[in-house]
């Protein structure tokens, strides 16, 4: 695995077997990225983050180093996290619900509410061919996460591992696995 990566913005760089595409420069030397698994790509994850924040990549954890502006286009720097305060990374075909972010499962949308705990985190689903504010009353569901739940997607189903707490600068964030 490479030690750092480096993607313009508008296009999509690999590490492992997991796809990054750096779609925009946000306040705070950030980015606003999308991730993804080149083995399953029935599940996207939308993430906003701050120079400085790890994140979770193919096993590891990444760090957004910086943004370099003064070209056509931004440069967004990833380098692996040396440490990651002892937490343990997701594995690489594991999805991720982020803080800050979303998950889109196939046709549906998953958004954390609140900062989770350790025991539970408080998400809203609704299909993601409306923006949530064009969503019907009754095609958005709150539901309370707990590890060991799992979610039903039409024929996919996702189990929830972990509920990863504020660590710093680990956003929180949930680990599923794909059940068959």
């Amino acid at each position: 695995m490479q030690d750092s990566l480096q993607i313009a913005q508008g296009s999509a760089g690999q590490y492992g077997d997991s796809r990054i595409g750096f779609l925009d420069a946000v306040e705070n030397g950030g980015a606003s990225i999308d991730l993804w698994s080149a083995n399953d790509q029935a599940w996207l994850i939308h993430w906003r983050l701050r120079a400085g924040e790890l994140f979770p990549v193919g096993g590891h954890f990444l760090k957004v180093a910086q943004v370099r502006h003064g070209g056509p286009r931004a440069i967004l720097e990833l380098v692996v996290a040396g440490d990651a305060a002892g937490i343990p990374a997701p594995k690489a075909a594991q999805p991720v619900l982020p803080m800050g972010g979303s998950l889109d499962v196939g046709l549906t949308r998953l958004e954390l509410l609140d900062e989770p705990t350790g025991a539970s985190a408080r998400v809203r689903m609704w299909p993601k061919a409306y923006l949530l504010s064009k969503a019907p009353a009754e095609d958005v569901r709150w539901i309370e996460l707990k590890p060991g739940a799992v979610l039903t997607f039409g024929n996919r189903k996702l189990k929830v591992e972990r509920i990863q707490p504020d660590a710093g600068d680990v956003r929180p964030f949930v680990v599923f696995s794909t059940v068959p």
